[in-house]
């Protein structure tokens, strides 16, 4: 009892030391750990990562965590049987991760450096998009009546005003069109020529090579901030797309350095992109530290090219073409090779928040690996089988019944006057027109897609004929019935792919059902409860 005592006290004093929550936690688990397996724990941040990737149709939370406990037991088995080294599975996680952290060495390297302040954004509108001319065009019958129009101007026996006020038939312009036009629209030639004239002048028109049409400077004005308002985000755009040319060309500039890129640029030349495939040998046409070109590579590549370019067909007959076409062919290579090979090196998915993505997309292709090395084979249909549900389910696989109806409701017009016209014997339509002043369509609708007390009273129609006043979700209602299409089968070939799908699903469902049970059964799991309510609450799950 000595001992036992001070032990007590030790124990009783550590726990009145230690903080709350850890003393609750050594005391009665209150870790995060929602679910152990095996001696392995998960916690409430590994579901809710898993939920983010698994929910992406917008699925409510699961009731239970049997969803993730199914899933986790499958990545497990996956892992076991090795299926990640199967050469498609490893070619299916580089596509996939060559294809997200392409997108990430473009944002690290070009997107995240783009910097465009309010300065640069005005700076360029007032370059480019102002001023703004108001351009007359004085259209002449001829060259030579607008030849003499402007010597008159320029000899000073006429003025611009003068000339505007002149007939056709005295040397007067035919015609007249006025635009406003920017810098940023026109050729540079234009704006030199425009940039000289004066509000009332004219252009000389050994300026733009004469012509019919002498061009008047009808108005000029700067910009304001409503001008530059509407135009801003196109702005933004054009130093975007400049700013992300430069720096895209500076990376492949970096990236060809660091991969020692070198093109042996005169054996190139020297293709003949006609001859034949034998003549290729595997002499290096690229180089770099990582992976090499042989022109063997370089012309099914080139090939590939042509044959996606209809235009590029003709390039292999036209030398300057054909340099074009290699030129491309070459730049692509690099810029694909390179961008490759440093959006792997940087190991993205290595870090997060991407890290969680990628282990939760190779761990799901797991799941499927198993599915297809395991049950797919197994989940054969027979035709008898496809016959088999076509016939016990011939309802899910029909048209539906049609029915072809007017449907009159007193928001419309006074249905018991219209009743009264039809009781009388007039023709529905006929009745409608008068009573309504209008003519209303009838309509043609699957018959179970009809309100029930519409549906109710229709079945009981004969085709032709029209119901007494009713009331239907809170208003009168007259239908009159012109036909009634019953339901019919589809050609069960139309329907055998979808069943056949189908009924393979389910035998699937079936065997990974059966799989998992056998697995639960070898395993130790535990799920503690009050870890699940926890994060249901905080996800916004059932309580």
């Amino acid at each position: 009892m000595r001992r036992i005592f001070p032990i007590l006290m030790l124990l009783a004093c550590t726990t009145t030391l230690m903080p709350a929550s850890s003393a609750e936690a050594w005391l009665f688990g209150n870790d995060d750990t929602l679910v152990t397996m095996d001696g392995t724990s998960y916690s409430n941040e590994d579901f809710k990562r898993w939920w983010r990737f698994w929910n992406d149709g917008g699925d409510s939370l699961p009731k239970t965590v049997d969803p993730y406990v199914d899933w986790l037991l499958l990545v497990r088995e996956g892992k076991r049987m090795e299926l990640a080294a199967d050469p498609s599975f490893e070619r299916q996680t580089r596509v996939f991760l060559q294809s997200r952290t392409l997108l990430m060495l473009k944002y690290d390297a070009v997107d995240s450096q783009i910097k465009i302040t309010d300065a640069d954004l005005y700076s360029r509108y007032e370059k480019i998009y102002t001023p703004q001319w108001l351009i007359e065009r004085l259209h002449f019958k001829d060259e030579e009546t607008a030849a003499a129009a402007w010597q008159q101007l320029k000899d000073g026996l006429l003025t611009v005003e003068q000339l505007l006020v002149l007939e056709t038939e005295t040397g007067g312009p035919a015609s007249r069109q006025e635009t406003w036009l920017r810098p940023s629209g026109i050729d540079p030639g234009w704006i030199g020529i425009f940039e000289k004239l004066s509000v009332g002048e004219i252009a000389d028109p050994e300026q733009h090579k004469g012509g019919v049409v002498l061009y008047h400077m009808k108005d000029q004005k700067g910009g304001d901030d409503d001008d530059f308002a509407k135009l801003q985000e196109m702005v933004r755009r054009e130093i975007w797309k400049e700013q992300e040319n430069a720096l895209t060309s500076q990376l492949l500039k970096d990236l060809q350095a660091k991969y020692e890129v070198k093109v042996e640029e005169e054996r190139i030349e020297a293709l003949d992109l006609n001859a034949p495939e034998d003549s290729f040998t595997d002499a290096i046409l690229i180089s770099t530290n990582r992976q090499n070109v042989t022109e063997k590579d370089f012309m099914i590549i080139a090939h590939r090219d042509m044959a996606q370019r209809p235009d590029a067909a003709h390039a292999s007959f036209d030398a300057e073409k054909a340099r074009e076409l290699k030129s491309r062919v070459v730049a692509g290579i690099i810029a694909q090779s390179v961008t490759n090979w440093e959006s792997l090196d940087r190991h993205y998915e290595q870090k997060e928040p991407f890290k969680w993505e990628y282990d939760f997309n190779v761990a799901h292709r797991l799941t499927l690996a198993l599915t297809q090395r395991l049950f797919t084979p197994q989940a054969t249909v027979t035709e008898a089988e496809i016959r088999q549900h076509f016939e016990e389910n011939l309802s899910r696989y029909s048209q539906p019944a049609m029915v072809k109806l007017y449907i009159i409701d007193d928001t419309q017009g006074e249905v018991d006057q219209l009743w009264a016209d039809v009781v009388s014997r007039k023709d529905f339509p006929k009745a409608v027109r008068e009573k309504l002043g209008r003519s209303i369509p009838p309509q043609e609708v699957p018959a179970n897609h009809l309100d029930p007390a519409i549906k109710a009273v229709i079945d009981k129609l004969a085709a032709g004929e029209t119901s007494s006043p009713f009331t239907a979700q809170g208003s009168r209602v007259i239908v009159h019935l012109i036909s009634r299409t019953p339901e019919e089968p589809l050609p069960m070939e139309r329907v055998a792919g979808s069943i056949r799908t189908k009924l393979i699903q389910e035998k699937v469902d079936q065997q990974r059902q059966a799989y998992l049970e056998l697995l639960k059964s070898r395993s130790k799991i535990k799920v503690r409860d009050r870890q699940w309510h926890a994060v249901k609450k905080e996800l916004g799950g059932a309580g």
